[in-house]
């Protein structure tokens, strides 16, 4: 998958600005499901939000992750138009 590919030749810097650049509740939901491996339950249980809140967020900071990782890859040329 081209997008993937891409996505590994980005530089760390790339990948940390874009955390960063989140509000820091999508950045922690994020990190809790994507590095953590918790569960949208346990993020729940954690942040004390509903299980439903937490399952948007972390959607919803994932697309923006994504969005960010691919304008970064246009940037540097690792994808197409």
């Amino acid at each position: 998958m081209p997008d993937a590919q891409a996505l590994e030749r980005l530089p760390d810097q790339e990948v940390k600005a874009a955390l960063r650049r989140l509000p820091q509740e999508l950045a922690i939901i994020v990190h809790l499901a994507d590095a953590e491996d918790f569960s949208p339950t346990e993020i729940a249980d954690v942040l004390g939000i509903p299980e439903n809140t937490a399952t948007s967020l972390l959607l919803y900071g994932r697309h923006c992750l994504l969005h960010a990782f691919t304008d970064a890859s246009r940037r540097q040329r690792l994808l197409d138009r």
